[in-house]
């Protein structure tokens, strides 16, 4: 008895790299909208200074 389905695991195996590159782009789009909150967060407790020559 043969469990081993070589079409039935190519398709799998096809399907799963499509869906790697979905993965990857989603946790890009994570990765981007992290790094923008992360910023938003230090710009909004910057202090803005100016300073004169010779201060």
């Amino acid at each position: 008895m043969e469990t081993f389905a070589p079409k039935a695991n190519e398709e799998a195996l096809t399907l799963s790299l499509d869906l790697i590159e979905e993965c990857r782009a989603q946790a890009n789009l994570r990765n981007e909208a992290y790094k923008q909150r992360v910023s938003r967060y230090y710009d909004s407790r910057v202090r803005s200074r100016s300073f004169q020559i010779g201060d």
